[in-house]
């Protein structure tokens, strides 16, 4: 009994502190994408825009800022993605630099920097998880309305990182007005707050082409109305991109009460186990797991913690699976920790009402992305 109350001790020690330092904790973490929200449809063209937000990646040595336009998207990929959109643009260039100018988005210099020198501020596992978007996002216009007969057609991708279509910025779904701020008889006529973006400069770019005028391609003015302007001159770039479901462990909320998340990505060089010559042990319901870290970024764990979980984990929570415990087990050094199977459980449902998985974690600062190893399964314990 005397034991049991140390390791119980040393458990609402390690508690308080985690907590105290800002650390992920079980309030303020969850599973895949589960913890963030889908954005809200705007009830008229005056609301701004309303949904998640996530930090991913860095410009300039600045964390990024996104809209979530969807958390489980299929818009752009086969398998479902994350679906986000800067929330402000972040440089300032022209579409096209070389004339004649064209307003193709296969041959802009945008799509040019965005796949290239642009993913310079995403460290390796970031630009890993950013899937490959290809299609035109799956949304046209009815046959000679005013948007086809200004943008034709949705602009097909095959990108990492692109720009949204005229298509994409009036979808009610992503949280954007389909009202364009147009008055057939008077141009312009309205602001649609839900499309405007601040950052370096308050006009961005679109993809769309422009009909009967290869030198023009579709922006958004600094009052949210779509616009058209020659792919010379410069405007913001406001980049989007997809991220594989599966490459997300946790979202995180940055800060109380906040929509702000960043995110946990599988780190494949970073791995867990519990050596073969170690026990897991048990007294009552508190269990010692033993383990020791791994791969070629065992030196960047900077935590070890327990997971337990409804139903067995998945790559992408393709379950819905539900955490019922999310806490460090111990410092990154091979050793090995102990952790309370939460009230209302006993050792009897281990394998069967819930599972727990240990893994190796890299907690970054506040606003930046944080890695972890794949959850490794957890025997049941000897007691």
């Amino acid at each position: 009994m005397k034991r049991l109350l140390m390791l119980l001790l040393l458990f609402l020690l390690l508690t308080a502190i985690t907590a105290a330092a800002g650390e992920k904790t079980q309030d303020n973490t969850w599973l895949g994408t589960s913890g963030l929200s889908n954005p809200d449809a705007p009830p008229d063209k005056d609301a701004p825009w309303s949904g998640s937000y996530v930090y991913f990646g860095t410009y300039d040595g600045t964390p990024i800022k996104f809209r979530v336009l969807a958390k489980d998207s299929s818009a752009y990929t086969s398998d479902k993605a994350l679906f986000l959109d800067s929330d402000e643009s972040l440089f300032i260039d022209c579409f096209d630099n070389t004339e004649p100018y064209s307003g193709s988005w296969k041959n802009s210099d945008i799509r040019a920097v965005l796949n290239g020198s642009f993913l310079d501020g995403f460290d390796a596992p970031e630009q890993n998880a950013i899937a490959l978007s290809s299609g035109d996002g799956g949304r046209s216009w009815p046959e000679d309305s005013p948007e086809a007969r200004t943008y034709g057609t949705p602009v097909d991708v095959n990108d990492r990182v692109f720009l949204l279509d005229v298509s994409d910025v009036t979808n009610e779904a992503y949280g954007y007005a389909p009202d364009r701020g147009w008055n057939i008889w008077v141009i312009p006529k309205y602001t649609v707050p839900n499309h405007v973006k601040g950052g370096m400069f308050n006009y961005w770019w679109l993809r769309s082409s422009a009909v009967g005028d290869p030198g023009c391609v579709g922006d958004i003015n600094c009052g949210g109305l779509l616009n058209l302007i020659g792919a010379e001159y410069y405007m913001g770039v406001a980049p989007a991109l997809n991220i594989d479901q599966e490459a997300i462990l946790f979202s995180t909320s940055v800060g109380t009460g906040t929509d702000e998340f960043k995110l946990t990505l599988i780190d494949d060089d970073l791995v867990i186990s519990v050596p073969d010559d170690e026990k897991v042990t048990a007294l009552e319901t508190a269990v010692t797991i033993p383990y020791v870290i791994s791969g070629a970024n065992a030196g960047e764990a900077t935590r070890v913690s327990v997971l337990m979980l409804d139903k067995k984990y998945t790559p992408g929570n393709t379950n819905d699976a539900r955490i019922l415990c999310y806490s460090a087990l111990g410092s990154a050094p091979d050793a090995g920790g102990t952790f309370l199977i939460p009230e209302g459980y006993d050792l009897n449902g281990w394998g069967a009402d819930y599972f727990v998985y240990i893994l190796a974690e890299n907690i970054s600062e506040a606003f930046e992305t944080d890695y972890a190893g794949a959850p490794v399964p957890v025997n049941v314990p000897e007691c």
